[in-house]
């Protein structure tokens, strides 16, 4: 199951060019501007910088990166959880789920091949989103020192099991033109 969710998540997503190509990403609404970037084992998990905006410019930001749920369990019961993680193998650090939604619209058009159960269980999958830390001054991060490639790892503890939850516990982005791709964001927020 975990190939075939895997397989349609691929084939969804390769149909836009800039994703198959690994470019940073903009999306602009009225309350805030998101630089994100896809991830290098699935494609789906993005990473991004929330520029809040505020008076027609952005000074704060949050960061939050994604993965897909196994489909097992609606996640809306683990909001506001705060699990570990490890970047680049050091932490663990605390990051928080805040926000679950469907990872697949109309499930039916693109799954020809799969039987019911195995639509229903896609439908079932969301996109779950995971914030780093707080919000924070966007001049006064560093974003220089995390502009390589990057890692996050789901972290197992006692109180939370996260190989139940999601699909992959792993995912790397290449944050290397990540400044420039905020001041195209920062841009964004006059707007």
């Amino acid at each position: 199951m975990k190939k075939l969710l895997s397989i349609i998540m691929l084939t969804l997503l390769c149909c836009n060019v800039s994703i198959a190509e690994n470019k940073w990403g903009f999306d602009s609404n009225d309350n805030a501007v998101r630089v994100q970037i896809n991830g290098e084992t699935t494609f789906g998990d993005k990473f991004t910088y929330a520029l809040l905006k505020e008076n027609g410019k952005c000074e704060d930001m949050i960061i939050y990166f994604s993965s897909i749920s196994k489909g097992k369990y609606d996640l809306n019961k683990i909001l506001g959880l705060t699990i570990p993680v490890k970047i680049n193998g050091e932490g663990p650090v605390s990051a928080m789920i805040v926000r679950a939604t469907s990872a697949f619209e109309n499930v039916e058009n693109v799954a020809l091949d799969l039987t019911q159960e195995q639509i229903d269980r896609a439908k079932k999958t969301q996109m779950v989103i995971i914030q780093i830390g707080g919000e924070r001054p966007i001049d006064g991060y560093n974003f220089e020192g995390v502009a390589e490639k990057i890692t996050i790892d789901l972290v197992k503890v006692d109180e939370f099991d996260p190989s139940e939850y999601f699909l992959n516990l792993s995912n790397t982005w290449d944050l290397s033109k990540n400044r420039s791709a905020v001041d195209v964001g920062l841009g964004m927020c006059k707007l």
